[in-house]
Order: C-alpha cells, then structure tokens, then sequence
C-alpha cells in the first residue's frame, strides 16, 4: 500500500535524523530549541517529501476533493456564497494567480501541513522516527487528505506548541490565529495555551469524566444556547457518524495512551510540556467517551486527540525496561496496523483507498 511505503521512506529519514541528533549537542530535554540547520533541514525535507507527494498528487481521494476543487474556482472566478476563511481564501487566490489548475490548491496545502507536522515531530518527540510511524498509522495522515482545512489549522497550532513550553503568549496566538484563518474551530486552542498552567491529579481527572459523562443528555441543549446560529454549531451538528468499532477503538486507545501518558508525565509535573500533553490526553479521553452517543463530536476529539503523534512516542520511550518498552511498542503498532488496514482498506473510511495520482495510476 503506498501509505505504508510513503511512512517508510520518511520513517528511514526521520531515524537518520534521530542517529545524527544523538550524536550532537541536541539532547532531548529542550527539543523545542532545536535549531534547524542547513543539514536538519536537508533531512527534514527528505523526510516530508514522501508524504507530501502522495497527498499532493492525490486525484479525487477523500470525501471532500470535489468541494475543494469547486472553491478552488468560485474562488479564482469570484463567485463564492460559501463562507470561508479569509486565510484559506488567500491560499486559493494565491494559487490561482499562477496557475487554473485546482491541484495547486492540494500541493500547496499537503506541503503546508507535511512541513508543519514533521517540523512539530522534530523540534518537540523523543522518538522522531516513531512518531513518523504514529502519524501515519493513527489515521491522521489519511484523515488529513479528507479534512484539508481543519487538518492544517491544527498542524500550524501543534508547532507553536513550543511558544508554551517558552511563555511567549503573543507568538503562539499569532500562529493559533493564522491557524484559525484557514478553520474557525482552530481558535479553541487559544484555551489550550492556559492547560500547561492547570495541574491534573487521578481524582481530578476522574471527576472531570463523570461531569462529561453526566452532561450527555443536556449536550444538544447546551449547544443551542453556546453556539446556534454561528458556524461552529453547524460544524459540530452536520458531521458524519462514526461507527461502533472506531468508537470502541477510540476509547480504549485513548484510556491506555492516558494511562501510559500519566506514568511518564506526571512524575515531571513541574514542566509546562509534560502538564499540556497530560491535559490534551485528558481530553481525548472525555470526548472519546462522548462517540457512541454524540458521534458529530468526533471534529473535536481530533483536536485534542492529534498531537499523540508527538506525545505517545515520548511517552513510550519514559519506560524504563527496554523489554518491556519494545514489548509494548511492538504490539500497540500490529493493533494500530490492524485498524489502520480494516478502516482505510476493507471499509474504505475517508476514502483515501485505492490511490489515485494527477498521472491516472491506481
């Protein structure tokens, strides 16, 4: 399958990248300062490029490549009715200035968010390598050829995860609003930035489950009165259903990387990355628990849920007995390969599978 073959190519790079790290002055705990020279650089483009050229010559896969293409030229001939960001608007007139060609729109937007994710990847995981795999086999890279606006937007905030780790508040919400120009629901992570100063005990995060637990059959009443008429309640009212097996996957994924999470976080408490990643988990695991009845949550558990790709490579490299941390490691990627063939190639969810190129080869 060529999304597996496009991860090993940038898995080879990305542990190219990691050998070289270990044998420089870079250590890991203050990933977010690592400066990207001409030679990181260099490999961090290597890396990326696999990926960015499946998703950039990408040819009528996922549910949504028709409406893009169909903004692409109501935004080009200007006679767009559907309300849209102004950053993603500028990307699609930007693009049309040089060319009538709608995959301008895919190329530009695949790069954008290749650069984005792996430049997070480099500067913030332990396991930079992995972390390309996590990527990949969490769906959040086939998701991303589908959900092309909201996918950027929270790959552009997972980078200025680091203006947290460093307290400089007007950088991160420079990158958050950027993020919400090209999707409006980006804007939440302006609360995000105030979860590295919340400290989050075992009693705490109990209680706060039974509270989301407990709210279930006031949600649509609390919905109405927060957010009808504006364009957050129709994007969180008009989304697809999930299904009962990605439900269950999801809610016991997002137990077990909480608990793996907590173990490695928690005994650095003191640290605002440690106290962020803790917290975002947190929340996947509450609106994960939400799925079976209220599946149109789904948009926002991706926001919370995302940044794993970064958080669980770190958190499975804080287990101290490398038997057991390759162990552990080893069979959470045969489950996740698993579900990643039944959900892409068997039920064909996102429909991403089979690929096509911009060339006319399945």
């Amino acid at each position: 399958m060529i999304y597996l073959f496009g991860m090993l190519l940038s898995f080879f790079f990305a542990f190219i990248i990691e050998k070289s790290i270990q044998f420089s002055c870079l250590t890991v705990k203050k990933q977010y300062e690592r400066k990207c020279t001409t030679k990181f650089f260099f490999l961090l483009i290597l890396t990326i490029f696999p990926l960015f050229l499946i998703s950039g010559l990408r040819k009528g896969i996922g549910t949504d490549y028709s409406s893009y293409e169909r903004i692409f030229f109501d935004i080009k001939y200007e006679r767009l009715n559907d309300p849209i960001e102004w950053g993603y608007i500028l990307l699609n007139k930007l693009c049309g200035f040089f060319t009538s060609s709608p995959q301008s729109i895919f190329i530009v937007t695949s790069f954008l968010f290749c650069f984005f994710t792996c430049l997070s990847i480099y500067q913030q995981s332990e396991q930079i390598s992995l972390s390309v795999v996590f990527l990949v086999l969490s769906l959040n890279y086939c998701i991303s050829l589908n959900v092309v606006r909201q996918f950027l937007g929270m790959a552009i905030c997972i980078y200025a995860f680091k203006f947290i780790y460093q307290q400089k508040l007007i950088k991160y919400l420079f990158f958050v609003l950027l993020a919400s120009s090209i999707h409006a629901v980006c804007i939440i992570f302006v609360l995000v930035y105030f979860f590295a100063y919340v400290r989050l005990n075992k009693k705490r995060i109990l209680c706060l489950f039974m509270l989301f637990v407990l709210a279930i059959p006031c949600y649509e009443q609390l919905l109405n009165i927060a957010l009808k008429g504006t364009k957050y309640y129709k994007l969180l009212t008009s989304f697809p259903v999930a299904g009962n097996l990605y439900s269950c996957y999801m809610i016991i994924f997002n137990l077990i990387w909480l608990w793996i999470i907590y173990h490695k976080f928690s005994e650095n408490i003191h640290s605002l990355k440690n106290r962020l990643f803790l917290n975002m988990q947190v929340c996947a695991v509450a609106f994960s628990l939400l799925l079976p009845v209220i599946p149109q949550i789904e948009r926002v558990l991706w926001m919370f849920a995302f940044p794993q790709f970064i958080t669980i490579p770190s958190s499975l490299k804080g287990i101290k007995k490398k038997r057991n941390r390759y162990l552990i490691t080893m069979v959470m990627l045969i489950i996740m390969g698993l579900f990643f063939y039944l959900n892409i190639v068997i039920y064909r969810n996102h429909q991403v599978w089979p690929y096509k190129t911009i060339f006319g080869r399945n």
